[in-house]
């Protein structure tokens, strides 16, 4: 079993740009993607005498089996060896990349039996490999600077994209799946998690292309963050999680995510000359936040709702701005979330709305 993990992603993503350059963003993001597309090609073509099966490749993670012999190893030991100080060649030490190689018996096929899960062991080995830094250091860049793994190669074909236009008043929406990773470490069939994955991956990009004036900065593994408009705040975290939550309900092959899926979310508010890295650190301390508070939960300048808190709040939005003028809108753009319903609160003649506002804004008080 093989696992493969990108370092430094979020400081290689963001740097210090601000909203200007997001195209910039947007293109180191899509180059993570793009990375990993190319390496699990590599590995499909240089192991197809073997058996390899990509588990899941996402968010700058790849996890494969490949069927084991003495010579599979030296293949997977050698290139991956060699591709560690090509990528940390190419993108100048930003961007690094550790591996971890484990022997397990693992089934294949839902159907089959297996032993338990050797995600931790691989976790660990990467983990050693992390520590081992004369793996990346102390070699000569001359001889792995192979620029086909480079950003300008891999995102050539978007350096004539067109600039995103975005308001000046912003979200920034971070979302993280909750106990995703333990229920991956007790599914013992390869198979299942692949489908797993693929399945999340794929009804994600679905619900964020649905929505409009949505940009994705980074969508990965159990992790996306967006920017939206700020007055779309919180119509966009519960379209997300109702379409995710929807699937999870609906979809076989996520059954038995069921009773401990949950989703927790990070909010935060800005105007558009900050840059990417000041926004990006915020709405993580938002996330932590809902993780700390028992999780699945919303949280925004500081205050954790549920998720059924949070869906009444933005019905409750929705209503209000459904009966505003433009000229109301536009002065209420420059309310925080908290004082947006504060003031839904104080003019609401819906007194069952009025009371659950009131327990909402008890939080904040």
């Amino acid at each position: 079993m093989a696992g493969i993990d990108f370092s430094g992603i979020q400081s290689f993503i963001f740097k210090q740009d601000g909203l200007d350059n997001i195209a910039e963003i947007a293109k180191r993001s899509q180059y993570i993607n793009r990375l990993a597309v190319k390496i699990d090609g590599d590995l499909k073509e240089l192991l197809k005498e073997y058996a390899y099966f990509s588990i899941t490749n996402r968010g700058g993670k790849i996890q494969a089996v490949v069927k084991y012999s003495k010579r599979a190893a030296e293949i997977l030991e050698g290139y991956l060896s060699c591709l560690q100080r090509i990528v940390f060649t190419v993108n100048e030490g930003e961007l690094q990349l550790f591996y971890g190689l484990v022997k397990t018996r693992i089934a294949r096929q839902a159907k089959s039996s297996g032993k338990e899960s050797s995600y931790s062991d691989l976790m660990k080995a990467i983990g050693k490999n992390k520590l081992q830094c004369a793996n990346v250091y102390g070699f000569d860049a001359g001889e792995y600077n192979d620029l086909t793994y480079s950003p300008e190669y891999l995102t050539e074909d978007m350096e004539n994209r067109p600039a995103l236009h975005l308001d000046n008043k912003l979200a920034a929406l971070k979302f993280d799946f909750d106990n995703l990773g333990n229920f991956f470490a007790t599914v013992k069939a390869v198979d299942t998690i692949a489908d797993i994955s693929k399945n999340l991956s794929a009804t994600i990009d679905k619900i964020v292309s649905s929505l409009p004036n949505v940009t994705t900065i980074y969508s990965g593994g159990d992790d996306i963050f967006l920017l939206c408009p700020k007055s779309v705040l919180s119509q966009v975290a519960v379209r997300l999680y109702e379409g995710i939550l929807n699937n999870i309900r609906t979809d076989y092959i996520l059954r038995d995510y069921r009773e401990s899926f949950g989703l927790s979310c990070g909010a935060f508010t800005f105007n558009r000359d900050v840059s990417l890295v000041v926004f990006a650190t915020n709405a993580e301390k938002q996330l932590a936040l809902s993780k700390i508070r028992e999780k699945n939960r919303v949280t925004v300048e500081d205050i954790s709702f549920t998720w059924d808190e949070f869906i009444f709040a933005n019905s409750a939005i929705e209503r209000f701005y459904e009966k505003s003028t433009g000229e109301t809108q536009k002065e209420l753009l420059n309310y925080s979330f908290i004082n947006l319903l504060r003031y839904i609160c104080a003019v609401t003649k819906n007194q069952e709305e009025k009371t659950k506002l009131r327990k909402l804004l008890a939080k904040a008080d």
